[in-house]
């Protein structure tokens, strides 16, 4: 495996942080059954231990690098590069007023990406005393894009401006 591979169409498939910690547990799962599966080949293990989406693609990247089929030390280099990849790439805590469908997350996940320029793992959490907006939580970062809280801002400051008027 000399040459460099694009581990992108896999890290793109992952959009929350339960797919990332699945995805990194199934890939441990086939990293410690390379040496152990005499006589399987290493497309076998790799559709043996990783979820059909995932294992196509890897298979895929496999043919383009030239991976043959018994070069089990390459397909360890490209399993630790792709579990780098994924373990690098940034969470974001997103705090939503409805329960978002799989599609809602997944077309999030590409929208930052395509228009922030940085790949994340969402981790959603469904909490009714948001309404309207999110709030979100990135690398210490913390912004309230609710409507609840630009009311509470408005309340606080109407409070204020009124109770300057009166004095």
């Amino acid at each position: 495996m000399s040459q460099s591979i694009d581990l992108g169409p896999i890290l793109q498939m992952i959009h929350t942080s339960a797919q990332r910690d699945y995805v990194l547990h199934e890939i441990n799962v086939l990293t410690e059954h390379l040496y152990s599966t005499k006589g399987e080949s290493v497309r076998d293990n790799i559709r043996r231990y990783l979820t059909p989406h995932y294992a196509s693609e890897l298979i895929h990247l496999c043919d383009e690098a030239k991976i043959s089929d018994t070069d089990t030390n390459a397909i360890k280099v490209m399993l630790n590069a792709l579990t780098a990849g994924i373990t690098a790439i940034g969470q974001l805590s997103l705090r939503v007023g409805f329960d978002p469908s799989d599609e809602d997350i997944k077309d999030l996940s590409q929208w930052i990406r395509y228009h922030i320029g940085i790949q994340v793992v969402l981790d959603v959490i469904h909490d009714p005393s948001v309404v309207g907006g999110a709030i979100m939580s990135f690398k210490g970062m913390y912004r309230d894009y609710s409507l609840s809280h630009k009311i509470e801002e408005m309340i606080i400051q109407q409070a204020q401006n009124g109770s300057a008027l009166s004095s």
